[in-house]
């Protein structure tokens, strides 16, 4: 190992698959840190667009940047094999249709060495083309189990929890527990990550700066698709949160925020599956919530649940559209006979 190897002390992570319209941007504003002292892995996910080329120039052109051609894989895979070959003592994801604010890593490596901490967690600035809000919380210090487990329900809430592009995260904390983003499953590998990280943390920043730019695609967005893991994966996720509350003696406080999501995301699946994947489809998926997941929801009605399906089946466009508002949320949780 070289001497500039052994000093690197932010390993920042970007996996690619076909984000030309965004790379540069992405990449640039990695590169023009005020913080210099960090090395950038680019791992190209098999692309099959101008990807490819923009990352190799890039390594051609500067010291710090590495990159890496795989075959495709799914993000999960990309991340795993960008935790493997980190040589920082910390290290950052950012998503390559994102970009940083200029002063980000000199901020949270300042924060993260001067609070011996495991975790820095900051603020998202997220926007599409005709929005844009910051979500964030109240800066601070969290030492011990308790104060850390105090911030669990606001952050679960906020979705801060949830991305580990908002996280500058101890190497080691990774590497030692053998931590890794889930590659089996197709949606919900993000929070999961962050929630085994979160039960091993012993020293929490929270920071009040949002110094991560999170681009939405709206309908082009995985999270709008009918995945054919969804149910299980949703149940999974909701198992690896109320296994972190229970860790943090924090599950009275936690059990609502899980189960209300829960039971958003299942039905938001369903309707997405009836628009996209037919009734056949949707109806299969809601037999799996009714028999095998009593935890989180009760008192499921399958003729509710499709009835208010219905209503929609025929405007997949409306189905996406109606899940953006606190009324469709009410009406889901009433669909469904949530209490």
């Amino acid at each position: 190992m070289s001497k500039n190897e052994e000093s690197v002390q932010i390993s920042v992570i970007v996996p690619i698959y076909n984000a030309g319209a965004y790379l540069n941007e992405c990449i640039d504003s990695i590169l023009l840190q005020s913080y210099e002292n960090f090395e950038l892995i680019l791992i190209d996910d098999g692309s099959s667009d101008e990807s490819p080329q923009i990352c190799d120039a890039y390594a051609t052109n500067d010291k710090r940047v590495r990159c890496f051609h795989i075959e495709n894989g799914g993000v999960s895979r990309a991340r795993n094999m960008g935790i493997d070959l980190a040589l920082g003592k910390y290290v950052l994801f950012v998503d390559s249709d994102d970009y940083l604010d200029g002063d980000a890593l000199s901020c949270l490596h300042c924060n993260a060495e001067f609070r011996n901490s495991d975790i820095v967690l900051f603020g998202v600035k997220k926007f599409s083309k005709t929005w844009a809000y910051e979500v964030k919380v109240s800066a601070g210090y969290f030492f011990d189990k308790n104060a850390i487990g105090s911030q669990l329900p606001l952050l679960l809430n906020t979705h801060l929890l949830y991305h580990p592009v908002n996280k500058l995260i101890r190497t080691s904390l990774i590497k030692d527990n053998n931590v890794k983003f889930p590659e089996s499953i197709s949606i919900g590998e993000d929070l999961i990550f962050c929630a085994k990280l979160m039960k091993l943390c012993k020293k929490l920043v929270i920071l009040g700066e949002c110094w991560y730019h999170y681009r939405f695609h709206s309908e082009t967005s995985l999270a709008w698709k009918a995945h054919d893991d969804g149910i299980s994966a949703f149940t999974r996720i909701a198992d690896e949160l109320t296994e972190l509350a229970e860790f943090y003696s924090c599950l009275d406080v936690m059990e609502p925020i899980i189960r209300s999501r829960y039971v958003y995301d299942c039905y938001r699946h369903i309707a997405l599956a009836v628009a996209q994947k037919g009734k056949d489809f949707a109806i299969s998926e809601t037999l799996k919530i009714k028999s095998n997941n009593k935890r989180y929801v009760n008192g499921l009605r399958l003729v509710d649940a499709i009835r208010w399906l219905g209503v929609y089946a025929e405007n997949p466009r409306l189905v996406m559209l109606s899940f953006t508002t606190e009324t469709a949320a009410k009406k889901i949780a009433n669909a469904l006979r949530f209490l």
